[in-house]
Parts: structure tokens; sequence; C-alpha cells
């Protein structure tokens, strides 16, 4: 349950849909969207909580990436047909 409570948030899947394209530095996520730092963090953390995401440090870097690319996908495109079907 915790993976759906994860994706009921818009911001998180906006996050995911950057993150499906590529493996990111937090601050790369940032400048991706309208956010400020600590939203942005506590979205990713939410994301890493529920096994979405894998955050890796690098030096003073924090990577972020999502674990099961392939899967997310179909579930953002299901949900989006879902969304369509109202």
């Amino acid at each position: 349950m915790k993976l759906f409570k994860c994706l009921a948030s818009d911001t998180r899947l906006k996050l995911l849909e950057t993150l499906l394209e590529n493996k990111l530095c937090c601050k790369d996520v940032l400048k991706c969207t309208a956010l400020n730092f600590s939203t942005v963090s506590r979205h990713l953390h939410r994301l890493a909580d529920a096994n979405i995401i894998e955050m890796q440090r690098k030096g003073k870097h924090i990577i972020c990436k999502v674990k099961n690319p392939g899967k997310i996908k179909k579930l953002l495109k299901l949900a989006k047909e879902l969304e369509g079907s109202k």
C-alpha cells in the first residue's frame, strides 16, 4: 500500500517522470522543478521509503535513480489511462 500512497501525489509523480529519464543528483532534480529543496528532499525520501527509488551518496552528492524503471513506466501509463477515463 505504501507504493500506491506514494504515487497518489502529483509532485512525486512528476519527480518520478524526471528520474525515469536519467539518474540525477538531488540538486539536478531540484532544477527540474519549481519547488524548494526541503520539499523535493521530503518527496524523494518518501519515494525511497516506498522502495521506488534508490538514493546513493557519491562524495557530496546524493544520486537518485528509479529501482525498476520498466515497472514504474507501466504503472505511470496505467495511472494516466485511468485518469483519462473519468
